[in-house]
């Protein structure tokens, strides 16, 4: 009996240990295959913004922030290679977004929080990580706006998470929901609006570390040259970055019909100034007849006045009788038989 049980433990040790070493070599076959598969997806290359193109599905990438939406040339910059990116796409840390001319693109992160990137911006995907604050463990997401603008929504995830974006110039500490971030790195120049909710900005040039509070309605901009200008959103930003705020809350669709309408209510209020000027000319015209223009008229004190249309009735009668003579000309000279 004893002799019996040994023998059965000692065939499924056997048995088992066929069976690992089987899954073994299939772990290792679908680990082959998969490599064999990831090489076949580069495609061909291209060029764009100086570096190589090809496509690209990484699975090593940063959990929550994804590419949701794209319009025209979205790229993804990485170790000095240029790829293209497929929809919902998972970025890993450094990762840089690269959003050509007249194009846009949308990256979500978290629980629906968005953020709408413009034309010509590029944006890295900086640290995720966890850190501690008060003795409780936070989940930091940290960008950083390299060129260009980006429009932020962020849906509170809860009081444990939170989010900064970076620019060499300032930096926006995410205390509120909607805002505007723009940098220019031609001229060192930051810009940053809020919609709605409350950001904060730190400037990164002031030895003093200084911090602007900034609520719903308000805008800030930072400079090397100026300083630091904190005020009302129409005084901060003119029509270029609010148009920047509009794309990134509306669709291209309705972004072309507020333009649409504009350019038409621009060319009413232009016909109705050039209508109104014509019907002021024309009723001095007529009122300098009605009071016999052409004529000196003779004041109270017996001395001449001088009527201006006189000059302009003569001028006129000059330049008619020219192009009726220059047209008779014409006229006789086309009259005449040819030979």
């Amino acid at each position: 009996m004893l002799k019996g049980l040994v023998v059965l433990f000692l065939l499924m040790l056997v048995g088992g240990g066929l069976m690992i070493y089987q899954m073994g070599q299939w772990d290792d076959v679908d680990l082959s295959e998969k490599m064999s598969d990831l090489r076949n997806k580069v495609a061909a290359p291209g060029t764009l913004f100086g570096a190589t193109k090809k496509f690209v599905s990484d699975p090593e990438a940063l959990s929550k922030i994804v590419l949701k939406q794209k319009e025209g040339e979205v790229y993804l910059f990485r170790e000095g290679k240029l790829y293209s990116l497929p929809l919902n796409y998972p970025f890993k840390n450094r990762d840089q977004i690269k959003v050509g001319k007249r194009s846009r693109a949308q990256i979500s992160f978290g629980k629906n929080s968005l953020i709408n990137l413009l034309e010509g911006t590029t944006l890295e995907m900086g640290s995720h990580f966890m850190r501690l604050r008060d003795g409780k463990e936070v989940e930091s997401n940290n960008f950083t706006l390299e060129w260009g603008g980006i429009f932020v929504e962020f849906n509170n995830w809860g009081k444990n998470e939170e989010l900064s974006i970076d620019t060499p110039v300032a930096e926006v500490a995410l205390r509120g929901t909607q805002f505007l971030v723009e940098y220019s790195k031609d001229i060192e120049s930051f810009k940053a609006a809020v919609i709605s909710g409350s950001i904060e900005v730190i400037d990164k040039e002031d030895s003093g570390a200084q911090v602007s509070f900034l609520k719903a309605g308000y805008a800030v901009a930072v400079s090397k040259d100026f300083g630091v200008k904190k005020g009302p959103i129409n005084t901060i930003l003119g029509k270029l970055d609010w148009l920047k705020i509009t794309q990134g809350i509306l669709s291209t669709g309705e972004i072309n019909s507020k333009l649409k309408k504009m350019k038409v209510k621009q060319r009413k209020h232009q016909r109705r100034q050039r209508e109104k000027r014509l019907a002021d000319q024309t009723e001095v015209i007529e009122k300098s007849k009605g009071d016999g223009a052409g004529d000196s008229e003779v004041s109270p004190s017996g001395l001449a006045k001088y009527n201006p249309f006189n000059k302009v009735k003569d001028v006129k009668k000059r330049l008619d009788k020219s192009i009726g003579d220059r047209l008779k000309a014409q006229k006789k000279v086309m009259d005449q038989p040819d030979f």
